[in-house]
C-alpha cells in the first residue's frame, strides 16, 4: 500500500492517519501478517480499530507511524 501526497502529508504533520474500510480492504491480508509477525516494540507502524461508540460499529482505522525526524534525510 502507497500512500498518495494528502495522505503521506497529512501522516508527517500529524503522526496518524484515518483510512475507511474500504481503502485498507485490498491490503488486509498483509496488514494483518505485519502486525502478527512484528512484536508491538519492532514495528515501524501500527493499526487501530475506532468504533462508534453510539452503535458499536467499526467507524474507520487509523494508521499510526512512529518515526524518527532527524533519520529522514538518510
Amino acid at each position: 500500500m502507497q500512500l498518495d501526497d494528502a495522505e503521506r502529508r497529512c501522516l508527517l504533520n500529524t503522526g496518524i492517519l484515518f483510512l475507511d474500510i474500504q481503502r485498507i480492504k485490498p491490503y488486509w491480508a498483509a496488514i494483518r501478517q505485519y502486525l502478527q509477525d512484528t512484536q508491538p516494540d519492532e514495528r515501524v507502524w501500527t493499526l487501530f480499530k475506532v468504533q462508534d461508540i453510539a452503535n458499536h460499529q467499526l467507524a474507520n482505522y487509523i494508521l499510526s507511524v512512529a518515526f524518527n525526524p532527524q533519520s529522514q534525510g538518510e
